[in-house]
């Protein structure tokens, strides 16, 4: 169970525009959230092809929130930019071929199991208002209503 740096500033991007109603570029998102031009820009393109973001070019041009801010939720942009929890990392045994070598190895599976599963309902929970200030998305207008 790992959450990739693309994932983790992919969420970190889309809070900044949470808190952004009308937008932002992509110079001044990653200003401010200290995350790299570069590649901020390629996550922002794979959420835009998911449907999270809309983008406008041109001198006012920017990124904005496709959807309203509560119906994106962190499982979204995890399964969207990492494709979702790779299988969980277990202790490797090195020169054995079975993936259960001893009996407890497979018994202790379920336990990463619930643990995956636990993780998933609390992020799907948790949605892009929750981790901005309610002032903000107050003021959040109906996508696609106002451009930058």
């Amino acid at each position: 169970m790992k959450i990739s740096r693309k994932a983790s500033y992919g969420l970190s991007a889309l809070a900044a525009l949470a808190r952004h109603p009308g937008g932002c570029s992509v110079r001044s998102l990653a200003q401010e959230e200290h995350l790299p031009e570069d590649y901020l820009e390629k996550i922002l393109q794979h959420l835009k092809r998911g449907g999270f973001v809309v983008s406008e070019k041109g001198v006012r041009g920017g990124y904005m929130l496709a959807k309203p801010p509560h119906t994106i939720t962190s499982w979204d942009i995890i399964e969207i930019l990492d494709g979702g929890f790779k299988e969980a990392v277990r202790p490797a045994f090195s020169g054995i071929l079975s993936p259960c070598p001893v009996l407890t190895h497979c018994q202790t599976k379920s336990v990463w199991e619930q643990l995956e599963s636990a993780m998933k309902n609390t992020l799907s929970r948790v949605t892009l208002a929750d981790l901005v200030p309610q002032a903000v998305h107050m003021k959040q207008p109906h996508p696609h209503s106002e451009r930058i």
